[in-house]
């Protein structure tokens, strides 16, 4: 049996799930923002499960980040890297954003 990795959540990963709940609390719902936030909480305790089936986002392929992850759920994604023993959970995002603006914003190159 092999070693589950564990999740580490980066301090803007937690800061930007946080600004989606409050985002979707003032523009839609509190059950909706629930519901949004358990689906988030469910993929991302199953990352472990299939890690090598989320896509590396074509903006980052184009810039040599092959190491970063996207998974995406609705119209949200969930930015993550893996290793031998964790599961960093580097972003948790708005997909109508634009990535790209994102990265440099970040400076998700140096990372």
């Amino acid at each position: 049996m092999r070693k589950k990795r564990k999740i580490i959540w980066a301090p803007i990963a937690v800061r930007d799930f946080n600004n989606l709940w409050e985002y979707i609390i003032e523009n839609d719902s509190l059950n909706n923002a629930i519901h949004i936030q358990n689906k988030l909480v469910e993929k991302i305790e199953n990352l472990e499960l299939y890690p090598g089936k989320n896509r590396v986002p074509p903006e980052l392929k184009e810039l040599g980040l092959m190491s970063i992850r996207e998974l995406i759920i609705a119209s949200y994604s969930i930015f993550c890297r893996f290793d031998k023993n964790t599961i960093d959970i580097i972003g948790v995002l708005d997909r109508r954003r634009d990535l790209e603006e994102i990265i440099f914003e970040r400076n998700i190159i140096e990372m």
